[in-house]
Order: structure tokens, then C-alpha cells, then sequence
């Protein structure tokens, strides 16, 4: 069964929309090929990676990835890594705010 039929057959349960059944082919199966372009980190990751100003569109996400096939599962896994990077390095960045406690005292 290809992908897609695979997509097909996993959607028709209950709870189960194309984004589970994408990450269930590709973290479950093993499937090397899974572009899963409803995910927001994918979208945004992506748009980082590309410095686009607007979240890009699901055919943009297709042709970005159209190189990297049979292997976009990988693609997909570092994009998600970046896109965590991105989130650590923004909060390690955000500024700690000091308090003062009744005594004087100072506290993160």
C-alpha cells in the first residue's frame, strides 16, 4: 500500500485526520517519504528557513520539498529540530524579570 492509500484508509477512523496519519506512516512506519504540510511547526520552520514574511501555502511547502523526495521524512524531522532551535533561542533571549522582595531583596 502506498502512502496515500495508506493516508486514505487511516482517515476513515474516527479521530483520525490526515496530519496523525501522516506522522503515524512516518515516526510509526517508517515511511521516508512524508511531507506533512498541515503541521504549524513545518509551515513555520519553513518560513524561517526561507525568510519568507507570510506563512507559506501548502503548494509552496510541495515545491520547497519537490528536491528532497524520496527522503522528505528527513527533511521534515530537521525542519522541526530548526524550528525548536528557534523556540529555545527565543526564550533564552527573553529577559528574566527582577523582583524585589519586601526585604529588598532581589529574585528572578
Amino acid at each position: 500500500m502506498d502512502d496515500e492509500e495508506a493516508i486514505a484508509a487511516l482517515i476513515t477512523l474516527k479521530g483520525i485526520g490526515r496530519w496523525t496519519a501522516e506522522i503515524y506512516l512516518m515516526m510509526a512506519l517508517g515511511r521516508p517519504d512524508i511531507w506533512p504540510v498541515g503541521d504549524l511547526a513545518i509551515q513555520l520552520g519553513v518560513q524561517r528557513l526561507k525568510g519568507w514574511a507570510e506563512k507559506p501555502t501548502q503548494a509552496q511547502l510541495l515545491a520547497v520539498a519537490e528536491p528532497w523526495r524520496p527522503h522528505r521524512s528527513l527533511a521534515a524531522q530537521l525542519v522541526w529540530h530548526h524550528y525548536v532551535a528557534l523556540q529555545e533561542q527565543a526564550r533564552a533571549l527573553k529577559p528574566v524579570k527582577i523582583k524585589k522582595t519586601p526585604k529588598g531583596k532581589t529574585t528572578p
